[in-house]
């Protein structure tokens, strides 16, 4: 079966986290593409794929959610270089720890960058349609999202999902869920895969002071605390802190205290402030028509403040 393509005509995101946009609910995607025999032809290797939902508050007691997916077919190229390049990398790692996430780049990449004989292609899956459902089951908003051109980097091009929507009041209230499903061009949609929303971390403490409206972080070290997740008795938090050029990343156990180094917190230094964000993180995986491995879903809830730095 060859893949599918949904109509586009131009690049309409505004850059590597957005998208015409939807966020942070939950997919479903079994639409069409190539098949598992045809991932193999020309060299190319299994393809797969990756999908992060980010659902925060949006106006008018709205909700904001904001999808980014790429499914790619590799030719030589790692999974990790790929991700990295359509900015979907996935949190730190499988255990707790931390790591840069902007700044020089990794000596990994450049072998992959130099080597003119590897390459990806990122190709579509259909129109992917998120849905919101009050409970039981009556529809409360819905919002589509389509495939837009992916720019060449390092041999890395076709298409990808990048684009931000707003689920009106009703899907905040309690007990609502979320279904996302791939539509595509032909055929009949893919059924719907149900993600339920994580709670966003509360109760922030930065450095023993409420951080609901900011803080302060101290390049000497700084300590974090926030009420851990009842209803993800493994979940997971991931710990961002960025300036305009430099930020790394914590991929941190849910149980609500953690503490960053001096040392982890030198390139603060000079700067004025700093964007804080602290995402609970539900991840899964989900069999999609096309991709021969596992897709990888993540479905962010985020709290974000701008800290001052001393």
């Amino acid at each position: 079966m060859a893949p599918c393509r949904a109509p586009y005509t131009a690049w309409v995101g505004k850059g590597a986290f957005s998208i015409r946009r939807a966020s942070l609910c939950s997919l479903l995607l079994l639409g069409c593409g190539a098949s598992e025999s045809e991932s193999g032809k020309a060299g190319l290797e299994p393809a797969f794929g990756a999908i992060h939902l980010l659902v925060e508050e949006g106006g008018q007691s709205s909700l904001a959610a904001t999808l980014n997916a790429a499914f790619a077919r590799p030719n030589g190229m790692s999974r990790g270089h790929i991700l990295g390049v359509v900015g979907l990398n996935p949190v730190a790692s499988e255990d707790e720890g931390c790591l840069p996430s902007t700044g020089p780049e990794p000596a990994s990449a450049a072998p992959e960058r130099r080597n003119p004989e590897v390459s990806a292609e990122l190709f579509d899956v259909g129109e992917l349609e998120l849905s919101g459902f009050r409970a039981p089951s009556e529809l409360c908003g819905s919002q589509s999202f389509t495939p837009q051109i992916f720019p060449e980097v390092d041999r890395i091009g076709g298409v990808f999902y990048a684009d931000r929507a707003t689920l009106p009041p009703p899907c905040r209230e309690v007990g609502s869920r979320f279904l996302l499903r791939a539509r595509p061009v032909e055929g009949e949609a893919s059924l719907p895969i149900e993600l339920s929303l994580p709670a966003p971390p509360a109760g922030v403490e930065l450095n023993g002071q409420p951080a609901v409206e900011g803080g302060t972080l101290s390049t000497s070290g700084s300590r974090l605390r926030w009420q851990p997740s009842s209803s993800l008795p493994q979940g997971v938090v991931q710990l961002e802190i960025a300036t305009s050029t430099t930020s790394f990343r914590c991929r941190l156990h849910d149980d609500g205290d953690f503490s960053v180094t001096a040392k982890q917190l030198e390139f603060l230094r000079g700067s004025s402030s700093a964007e804080l964000r602290l995402l609970r993180v539900q991840r899964s995986k989900v069999r999609v028509t096309g991709v021969s491995e596992d897709v990888e879903i993540e479905v962010q809830r985020p709290f974000r403040i701008r800290a001052a730095v001393r």
